[in-house]
């Protein structure tokens, strides 16, 4: 498994203009694992109330996301990254 902190970057309140940890943009995409290279996405992962309080967010390649099934799975792979991190 990729290094977590290579494919998942936050903010810690919602006001910041500059994450906390933006992860590089070159690293890995968080679909295929090849190197980020245009054109790709940045994704934003949305919590429920009782979520973690920070806004995490991914990078990915546009044709990796290009559709609701493939942006879906890639957003589950996301919060399971997230949940890593976390320690869940």
């Amino acid at each position: 498994m990729t290094d977590p902190l290579r494919v998942i970057g936050w903010f810690d309140a919602p006001d910041q203009q500059v994450p906390v940890h933006d992860p590089p943009h070159n690293g890995p995409c968080m679909v295929c694992g090849e190197p980020l290279a245009m054109p790709l996405k940045t994704v934003s992962l949305m919590y429920s109330e009782n979520g973690p309080r920070k806004s995490y967010f991914y990078r990915a390649h546009s044709p990796c996301i290009d559709t609701p099934e493939k942006g879906f799975a890639a957003d589950e792979k996301a919060f399971h990254t997230v949940d890593i991190l976390m320690g869940a």
